[in-house]
């Protein structure tokens, strides 16, 4: 099976797993849930690597296969109680490296490859770092996966995260008006590359007047161009 073909299968394997989770995480509520935070983040995270690969000297390919797995962990599973599943997303980095490993090797993906994405995904957990990842598709993986988060698609993602939760009041126009821009810049200077660290400037800048229209609207101004 050619690496191409691998990377379909982890996207359609990932879109059921982040399927089945919601409809676990919605049935422990009480209620269908009508936004699919993991599934709309890791989509994210996929296209940024895609996109992001030739920069660095990865397969492009590659670097899919591992954004589609790597928070497989973090998909509850039916055959196990809600604490297991908490705990395997507390150390879904070491937990889903081993998954997506699993999952690869029922595929044929040779080994090395494999090896190395299962090293990234072990490798991606945390918002930020002080020192740089040496191997490419570990550097690639964490840059994408911060990447998704400081832009317009991570303000979505949280939004929709944050109005699927039960009680749990959301003012807008708070939202968009108070960002964690600390944080932001803080993942922005624990990014790998200088790809990524332009990648992640037009994002910021995108994001703070994506913010600044939407509180001006919602507080009944007028957009502006």
């Amino acid at each position: 099976m050619d690496i191409e073909t691998v990377a379909e299968k982890a996207h359609e394997f990932i879109r059921q797993r982040c399927r089945e989770h919601l409809g676990i995480v919605g049935s422990m509520r009480g209620a269908a849930l009508a936004f699919d935070y993991r599934y709309e983040h890791t989509r994210t995270v996929a296209a940024i690597a895609g996109s992001l690969a030739d920069e660095v000297g990865v397969d492009p390919a590659l670097a899919r296969i591992a954004a589609w797995l790597h928070d497989i962990a973090k998909c509850w599973r039916s055959d196990l109680d809600e604490g297991a599943n908490r705990e395997r997303g507390e150390n879904h980095g070491s937990v889903g490296a081993v998954e997506a490993a699993v999952f690869l090797e029922s595929l044929g993906l040779p080994p090395e490859p494999a090896r190395q994405i299962h090293q990234a995904i072990a490798n991606h957990v945390g918002y930020l770092k002080d020192y740089p990842l040496a191997e490419p598709l570990d550097a690639l993986l964490w840059d994408a996966d911060k990447l998704s988060k400081i832009g317009v698609a991570g303000s979505l993602h949280l939004l929709g995260a944050r109005l699927t939760q039960k009680n749990e009041f959301t003012d807008l126009v708070q939202y968009f008006s108070q960002p964690d821009l600390e944080l932001h810049r803080g993942i922005r200077d624990s990014l790998n590359t200088e790809a990524a660290r332009r990648w992640a400037d037009r994002e910021m800048a995108a994001a703070a007047e994506f913010r600044r229209q939407a509180a001006h609207a919602l507080a009944g101004g007028t957009l502006q161009g």
